[in-house]
């Protein structure tokens, strides 16, 4: 045991690096002689990497968790909401887009008389194709609160007397006065149809009497809710 303590007194004088020596430290016994010791550091090494790794993960998981918990937080709440409010936004449009919608003019002055249906032909809108211009029947794609409008015009001193109808039922009355000029008449109706309603315009009364046509009378529709 002296002798090992009196070795390493003369080691001091020489460079021990661990890096250098790779675990053998040079020794000179008590006659000079030199001597080798050898020592295993793999274990030390180990438990050092091991203290290093787990300090390093315990900061990146402090640093990773504090972003979360701040910036990052937000940042993502704030992508989400992004996200969310344009696929609404996209829904509603789509929605919007798929609504049974209709408006259609009547083209020209036309004559009317007996129980003769008025047939809007000058379509400007018509999604869905529910309306068909060719009968002047509004055909309801599915059920819901729909609204239906129309003006009518008299052509020049006429009179116009007209009712709508849902299916075979007479759903509202309406009437044009005469004047030494052209008078309109309009209507506005909020329906409750379930699919396959239909909803039409048609002449009331014997007389012979003259819509304007011209883009001044029109019959509308569309599905509210």
């Amino acid at each position: 045991m002296l002798s090992f303590c009196i070795v390493l007194l003369f080691v001091t004088s020489v460079d021990c690096s661990l890096s250098k020596l790779n675990g053998r430290i040079p020794a000179i016994n008590g006659k000079g002689v030199p001597l080798t010791v050898d020592f295993d550091v793999s274990e030390f090494n180990k438990n050092l990497e091991t203290i290093v790794k787990e300090d390093l993960v315990a900061e990146i998981n402090d640093k990773f968790s504090s972003y979360m918990n701040e910036s990052r937080t937000t940042e993502l709440v704030e992508n989400v909401c992004k996200r969310e409010i344009a696929l609404l936004k996209e829904d509603r449009m789509q929605e919007i887009k798929n609504k049974p919608t209709f408006f259609a003019f009547l083209k020209s002055n036309t004559i009317f008389s007996g129980d003769d249906v008025f047939k809007f032909d000058e379509v400007t809108t018509n999604i869905g194709q529910n309306y068909n211009p060719s009968t002047g029947v509004f055909t309801a794609p599915k059920e819901g609160v729909y609204q239906m409008s129309c003006v009518m015009v008299a052509s020049g001193s006429n009179h116009v007397h007209y009712w709508m109808y849902r299916n075979e039922e007479r759903f509202s009355y309406g009437y044009t006065s005469a004047t030494a000029n052209a008078n309109s008449n309009t209507q506005n109706w909020i329906l409750e149809l379930k699919k396959g309603d239909r909803v039409f315009i048609q002449h009331r009364g014997s007389l012979i009497e003259t819509v304007h046509g011209t883009r001044h009378s029109y019959f509308s529709g569309h599905l509210l809710f």
